[in-house]
């Protein structure tokens, strides 16, 4: 691996997780996404693929990678979910706080919505049957359509059950960020493949 970069906005989300999260559950956190960035890791060496940067974000985890095509890319894409529900089984009586927010963050990865690692292998598995640019824009249609279904869902969810603007939040900043990522790339992408988390 050539470099790690830690983007301004890690330190500050590490420090607002500290203050919000009790201790036990901020290092909780911090295993599961350790495990789960380990998955994509290993399986990116295990597939004969190399690791060229990690850039740990504000909200994300990006690796960039070097020698993977869209079968390998489909494996590494869904090794981080995979581990993270490994995780969960192989904790669930020991540590139990890591192994609900393993599970948490592995089915949240696995949303088939870029940049998640759910939308990553979507559009690999896409990109096999299909022109790059026609995958793409299909891969955004779908992940657009789970965001505006989960928004809808949260929104209703908040109304008829109490449960608070936080679901609805967390919708949004989902939404948002696809809009965001679907604005850098335009309809076709050609830069190295990322994970994001």
């Amino acid at each position: 691996m050539k470099r790690l970069d830690l983007a301004p906005g890690f330190a500050a989300a590490l420090c607002l997780l500290r203050l919000l999260a009790e201790p036990r559950v901020f290092y909780a956190f911090l295993a599961a996404a350790a495990a789960h960035e380990a998955g994509h890791v290993m399986a990116i060496y295990l597939v004969g693929g190399r690791v060229t940067g990690i850039r740990l974000g504000m909200c994300d985890a990006k690796i960039e990678t070097r020698g993977l095509g869209y079968r390998q890319e489909i494996f590494c894409a869904l090794a981080g979910p995979g581990m993270s529900v490994l995780v969960c089984l192989a904790l669930r009586k020991a540590y139990a706080t890591c192994a609900a927010i393993s599970l948490l963050l592995g089915l949240f990865n696995a949303m088939p919505v870029y940049p998640l690692d759910g939308g990553r292998a979507l559009r690999a598995g896409l990109c096999l049957v299909l022109p790059l640019g026609r995958a793409e824009a299909v891969s955004n249609i779908a992940g657009l359509a789970v965001c505006a279904a989960g928004l809808a869902g949260a929104v209703f969810c908040a109304r008829a059950y109490g449960l608070g603007f936080a679901p609805v939040a967390l919708w949004l900043v989902v939404f948002a960020r696809v809009l965001r990522h679907g604005h850098e790339e335009g309809l076709v992408s050609r830069a190295p493949v990322r994970y994001n988390k």
